[in-house]
């Protein structure tokens, strides 16, 4: 496996805030590409995981493509406890992946420890893909 694209992008949540989170894609041996989506560290901001549609939305106008989207959030102090969170991976589907009239909405997610997300870029971890939406033409 390896990362053939990192990139920052930087969101407007639908609150009107203004998020932003790294994206890396990552090729795994059968081709496939993971995109791991990561919130920094600090961030007081719109969460990734609120603006999951979000995201996925704007990389893919931009041209992104990829057939996995995992959520990545560093260790990092919770602002609400005071308590040190660990590294986390969750797997998002979403349940309009096709239908570009309601494009990535009503996102669900799978909870990956970090053996099995290791597994998923390494193509060794199977699970259900979701295709991509085909890019509509100009023509």
């Amino acid at each position: 496996m390896r990362v053939t694209e990192s990139i920052n992008l930087r969101f407007k949540a639908g609150n009107g805030l203004f998020g932003q989170c790294g994206a890396d894609f990552i090729e795994r041996p059968d081709g496939l590409i993971v995109m791991l989506v990561t919130e920094p560290a600090h961030a007081e901001q719109p969460s990734i995981t609120n603006c999951a549609e979000v995201i996925a939305r704007a990389l893919y106008a931009e041209g992104w493509r990829w057939d996995f989207y995992v959520e990545h959030y560093t260790d990092r102090l919770n602002w609400a406890t005071n308590r040190n969170d660990q590294e986390t991976f969750d797997l998002c589907f979403f349940e309009h992946w096709l239908d570009m009239n309601a494009p990535f909405s009503n996102p669900q997610w799978l909870h990956l420890e970090p053996v099995e997300y290791q597994s998923l870029i390494e193509g060794r971890w199977q699970t259900v893909r979701q295709e991509m939406p085909e890019q509509e033409s100009d023509e």
